[in-house]
């Protein structure tokens, strides 16, 4: 990499022999900075695939027994709050805060706040009619809630392969083009 510098390379200034290498070489800098940043990416994104791996555990395999009883009871206390029910449009959205709040303020395990609060914001309310005496707010918000979370959690490892991908295109064009 230094072959072609010359003298500027004996300063003490770490910017400018950056500099210095990337203006005699810039595609070999590049290429040579990209590895060294491939690590930080890969456990940014193998943290992101873990924890989308113990939600898609926890949902698929303990919601009955973990999820929906927290779930019942933040339902159960916003319904106690709310006894008239959600109306219109504009008392979803609201009726969506508030419940968001009730999770985040419930005491218990911090994970499972997080999922309930993820698949809060990931449900949809408008194409349910309230207003009608059959519909149980509290049932319609419950399934919903655990089909988004059974729907949206599955992990993937498309990420970790991509950048492995990405190290190893790297790798070669740094041998191509004889850094």
């Amino acid at each position: 990499m230094s072959a072609n510098i010359g003298h500027a390379a004996h300063t003490n200034s770490g910017a400018l022999i950056l500099l210095v290498f990337f203006s005699s070489n810039p595609i070999g800098t590049i290429l040579f900075a990209l590895i060294f940043l491939a690590p930080f990416l890969n456990i940014i994104v193998g943290n992101k695939y873990i924890v989308s791996k113990v939600v898609y555990r926890l949902v698929k395999d303990k919601s009955e027994s973990t999820i929906t009883p927290l779930l019942d009871t933040v339902l159960t206390k916003f319904k106690n709050k709310q006894p008239d029910g959600i109306k219109k449009g504009a008392d979803l959205a609201l009726a969506k805060i508030k419940l968001l709040n009730q999770v985040k303020s419930e005491k218990g395990n911090k994970l499972l706040k997080k999922v309930l609060s993820f698949g809060l914001k990931k449900i949809k309310l408008d194409d349910v009619d309230f207003s009608q005496n059959h519909v149980d707010f509290k049932e319609v918000v419950k399934i919903k809630i655990i089909n988004a979370l059974h729907n949206c959690t599955e992990p993937s490892r498309k990420g970790i392969l991509a950048i492995l991908i990405f190290q190893w295109i790297f790798l070669l064009l740094i041998w191509i083009v004889k850094f």
